[in-house]
């Protein structure tokens, strides 16, 4: 807290992960702040959890994990 009484959320506590994300109609994204190894453990999930509970597949092209570095396209969005 600071002096204020007011907590701050900080991203580059390396004691937690993040996970953020946007979901338009059937469409996702998934930000992800932590480790390469711990993002593809979450994508695993995600589709695992899509296809035996919802029965939906997901699109293979459009589902992969990048670095921020890159720009990403959502939507016909690009984002940085």
């Amino acid at each position: 807290m600071d002096s204020g009484g007011t907590s701050k959320d900080t991203t580059d506590n390396s004691g937690f992960n993040r996970l953020y994300y946007i979901r338009f109609a059937d469409d996702f994204m998934f930000g992800f702040v932590g480790s390469h190894a711990d993002a593809k453990l979450i994508k695993e999930d995600a589709e695992s959890f899509l296809q035996k509970e919802l029965e939906l597949s997901c699109n293979m092209d459009k589902s992969k994990i990048q670095h921020s570095s890159k720009a990403i396209k959502y939507l016909g969005t690009l984002i940085q």
